[in-house]
C-alpha cells in the first residue's frame, strides 16, 4: 500500500503547479467520495488508455466509497500518469482530509490497525498526506481555458495566473498559502456587487462575484474559467459567460437530486460535449441494491 502513495507523491511531486495540459480531455467536477459517479462517467466517455481525464479536486469526500475512489485515482496516475490529472480541493487538503474519516476507513479495512503505533503505519499515514499536499492546485487546457476547485478571490485576482505559477506546495510564505486557499476554497457570489481587489466575504471566506471573474479572465487571457466547489442543481452553470461551475457527483449524498456533470472538450477546444447523467428515485444508486448511505463503503472488507 505504502508504495502507491509513494510513487503518487514522485510523480506529482514532478508537476509544476498550474498544469498545462493540451486537448482532447475530458474535465470532471467535484466527487465528493462518491464511487458510481466516477464509475458511470468514465463509462460513458471511456477508459483512461484512450481518454485523457483532469478532476479539478474534491474527489475525496464523504461519499460512500471515497477510499475506493482515492485508491482507484491513485492507481490510475500510476499507470496512466499522462491521461490522469488530479488538482487538489479542499477535501485534498492535508489538514481536512482526516475529517471526511479516510483513515477510519483504512482501519475498518485492516489497512491500518485501530491504534497507530509502529513506524510502518505512521508512514502510511505520514505519506497520503505527503502526495495529497504536493497536487497542482489548477491547470490550463491549449493555454485558454482554466481549472481549479475554488475560483479567483482576492489575492489571485492582485496577483495573476503568472504568480500562482511561482507557488510552493506545500506553501511556504503568506502569499503562497493564500493563494493555495483560494484554489480551493473561493465561492463565487450570486448577489453583484462593484469590482473589487479585497475580500470583504462573511467568515472571510475567499470569494468573487460575475465582474471579477470576468475581470480576471480577460487580465489572464483566459477564455474560460472551469471551477468546483459548489453544488449545482443541474450539473453546471454558465454564469457569466466566462466561468463554468460543475459537479460530477449526481445526487450528492443522497441528500440532493442534482445532475452529475463531465466535460469533453476536443483537441483545439473549440467544442465541448457535456456529459451529464442522473440517479432516478426508481433505479439503484449504485451497484448495490439500494446506495448506501455516507460513510458506508461500497465493497465489502
Amino acid at each position: 500500500m505504502n508504495h502507491i502513495f509513494k510513487e503518487v507523491k514522485a510523480i506529482v511531486n514532478m508537476e509544476p503547479t498550474v498544469l498545462d495540459l493540451k486537448g482532447p480531455i475530458t474535465v470532471m467536477g467535484p466527487l465528493h467520495g462518491e464511487g458510481d459517479a466516477l464509475i458511470t462517467l468514465m463509462s460513458m466517455v471511456g477508459p483512461p488508455t484512450d481518454h485523457q481525464y483532469l478532476f479539478i479536486g474534491n474527489f475525496a469526500g464523504l461519499g460512500f466509497a471515497s477510499l475506493e475512489l482515492v485508491f482507484m485515482l491513485f492507481c490510475l496516475k500510476l499507470k496512466y500518469p499522462e491521461h490522469i490529472h488530479l488538482l487538489k480541493g479542499f477535501h485534498e487538503d492535508p489538514a481536512l482530509f482526516k475529517e471526511i474519516d479516510f483513515y477510519e476507513d483504512m482501519q475498518r479495512r485492516g489497512l491500518l490497525p485501530e491504534e497507530v503505533k509502529t513506524t510502518e503505519d505512521l508512514r502510511s499515514v505520514d505519506l497520503v498526506t505527503e502526495a495529497l499536499a504536493a497536487l497542482p492546485l489548477a491547470a490550463t487546457i491549449n493555454k485558454e481555458i482554466l481549472c481549479m476547485h475554488g475560483g479567483p478571490g482576492r489575492y489571485l485576482r492582485e496577483e495573476g495566473l503568472s504568480r500562482l505559477r511561482q507557488v510552493s506546495r506545500p506553501p511556504e510564505n503568506d502569499l503562497d498559502l493564500n493563494l493555495t486557499i483560494e484554489t480551493m476554497w473561493a465561492v463565487m457570489e450570486f448577489v453583484e456587487k462593484p469590482v473589487s481587489r479585497q475580500n470583504d466575504s462573511r467568515d472571510e471566506m475567499p470569494s468573487f462575484t460575475d465582474a471579477e471573474a470576468t475581470l480576471f479572465c480577460q487580465e489572464n487571457k483566459i477564455k474560460l474559467l472551469i471551477r468546483g466547489r459548489q453544488l449545482i442543481d443541474q450539473g453546471f452553470l454558465n454564469k457569466p459567460n466566462e466561468v463554468l461551475t460543475i459537479i460530477s457527483a449526481a445526487s450528492y449524498l443522497n441528500n440532493f437530486r442534482n445532475h452529475g456533470v463531465a466535460l469533453g472538450f476536443d483537441e483545439h477546444s473549440t467544442q465541448v460535449t457535456v456529459i451529464r447523467w442522473l440517479c432516478r428515485d426508481a433505479e439503484p444508486g449504485s451497484l448495490d441494491d439500494e446506495k448506501p448511505s455516507a460513510y458506508r463503503n461500497a465493497i465489502p472488507p
